[in-house]
């Protein structure tokens, strides 16, 4: 081989390879995330459950990086994550699937808590009189036996203003988030952000309210320090809500305020052979908690693909052709997606739209309009009372407001299923954004019509037989079509891409291989 070719070769290579290390930068590279089947029952205990993951990694050329059985109600599927230096992650988990014993596999996609910081301080809770809380809290201030799960970066429970509204004993820390003192314990601030909105507590003459006076909020990290996860960490931290509801724990709302962009359209055989989806229905089947989750933060329609590709200074926020998730999932009866509105009441300039419902998440325009909540101890935002708090804006800031709502409700009528407390929310939204919470409203409606809602949404509670999208039983917002980007990168990873830019490296080069090999 000539100089000429050599220099060829090696330019041709060089693309590929950079073409595939974009592609590669959404997810963990070497990570797939598994759903095995299991012949029967299998419980946290058993040790065949490891061996048996572990059998099934070497099988397929991969090594065992974590193992556990996913606590759904079937209780036969098992979760695990396994590592391959030898293949890509999508080509793996298309190869895996073929498997019989592979309910679902995906690439180990990264996720970032979907907050935008600004350190600018403001001192009013606008938020909560936009949500109409002032009236609420005339018929209902919360309960200590509702639990609301929180699946972000943990809780500071040291802040005094959570402190006594916090589940400490039940935190949780996924495997593979750096450990803190205590599982659960929040060492970034996001969380504990959240955990403010939700249940910081109120009526004491010190710090912020929060919607619950009295509530059980439950730290499952599964954020690092940084305010980033994976597909694995938020699958582990959703299989221990799952967990403590087999034991009897009365959660009534999980908060996830966190986004990934993942190149895989929300069709009915794509999300039940995701992990992540499957996780959220496990929970889902209970009909106990209403699942709220962060609409996003990028300014895109959730449901649709997006038609560009967005990058920042850290890398690839998401492709061209990817889709917000979890707030694009669909086939759960009990999630809300949540998208943000400013202190004007309109959607919020970076909010991603299409969701169910809208609450305050504030916005760029001036420092009064951001939401002020509770922050880790050990930062510069402690005040003069020893607490620490701190004015953000994002749909994670939006999210708690629902989340907090689901759990006022389920204490003002605990005999209400999470269907009915979704359905009180979602049909008492007033105008603003797309349909803006008003929880006093939504007590109301609960109060009259409450005992006549259906129980149960229309969803199924198998995997097999959900149809259609529970968004589209409302008429106050947005309304659109799953299906109608299917044909989009649908397979469900970065092979689009690829082919794409392969094709134009190709088209770029072709010129020049003529021109040398000549």
């Amino acid at each position: 081989m000539n100089l000429r070719k050599i220099f060829l070769f090696s330019f041709l290579i060089m693309i590929l390879s950079s073409a595939q290390s974009f592609a590669e930068s959404t997810y963990v590279a070497g990570d797939v995330v598994v759903v095995l089947r299991s012949s029967g029952q299998v419980s946290a205990s058993s040790s065949s459950v490891s061996s048996a993951a572990s059998s099934f990694a070497e099988m397929n050329g991969a090594s065992l990086t974590k193992v556990y059985p996913a606590l759904s109600k079937a209780g036969n599927e098992i979760f695990a994550l396994i590592h391959s230096d030898d293949i890509d992650p999508e080509e793996f988990s298309k190869l895996l699937m073929k498997n019989p014993n592979v309910i679902a596999a995906s690439p180990n996609h990264i996720v970032r808590a979907a907050a935008v910081p600004n350190d600018t301080y403001m001192s009013r809770l606008w938020g909560f009189e936009a949500i109409n809380m002032p009236n609420a809290w005339d018929k209902e201030t919360g309960s200590s036996n509702v639990y609301v799960a929180i699946v972000d970066s943990g809780i500071d429970w040291t802040n005094p203003d959570l402190t006594a509204n916090v589940a400490s004993n039940l935190g949780f820390t996924a495997i593979g988030i750096p450990a803190s003192a205590y599982d659960g314990f929040d060492n970034y601030g996001h969380g504990s952000h959240v955990a403010g909105t939700i249940g910081a507590v109120s009526n004491n003459g010190v710090g912020i309210a929060g919607i619950n006076w009295y509530v059980r909020m439950i730290p499952v990290k599964v954020l690092d320090n940084s305010g980033s996860g994976t597909t694995d960490t938020v699958v582990e931290g959703m299989n221990y809500i799952a967990q403590l509801m087999s034991e009897g724990y009365n959660i009534r709302a999980v908060n996830l305020s966190l986004e990934a962009y993942v190149v895989m359209a929300p069709t009915h055989d794509n999300l039940i052979q995701y992990p992540m989806w499957r996780a959220f229905k496990a929970v889902d089947e209970y009909n106990q908690a209403v699942i709220v989750v962060a609409a996003g933060n990028q300014g895109i329609a959730i449901g649709e693909a997006t038609t560009y590709t967005k990058r920042d200074s850290g890398g690839i926020v998401f492709e061209r052709g990817s889709y917000a998730y979890p707030a694009s999932f669909k086939g759960l009866n009990n999630m809300i997606s949540v998208s943000a509105v400013n202190i004007s009441g309109n959607l919020s300039s970076y909010s991603n739209y299409n969701a169910d419902i809208s609450a305050p998440g504030g916005d760029l325009d001036t420092d009064e309009g951001l939401i002020l909540s509770t922050w880790i101890q050990n930062s510069q935002f402690l005040n003069d009372e020893g607490i620490s708090i701190r004015p953000l804006r994002g749909t994670s800031m939006a999210a708690p407001h629902v989340a907090g709502a689901a759990a006022l409700l389920s204490a003002h009528d605990p005999s209400m299923t999470a269907y009915q407390i979704k359905t009180c929310i979602l049909d008492s939204s007033a105008p603003g954004g797309e349909g803006l919470l008003d929880v006093d409203a939504a007590i109301l409606y609960q109060e009259y019509y409450g005992k006549s809602l259906s129980s149960e949404g229309t969803e199924g509670n198998s995997y097999s037989d959900w149809r259609g999208n529970n968004k589209d039983d409302y008429d106050y917002g947005r309304d659109y079509d799953y299906g109608r980007n299917e044909s989009s990168s649908g397979s469900g990873g970065c092979n689009g891409f690829m082919s794409v830019s392969v094709i134009f490296a190709m088209i770029l080069v072709y010129p020049l291989a003529r021109k040398l090999m000549s």
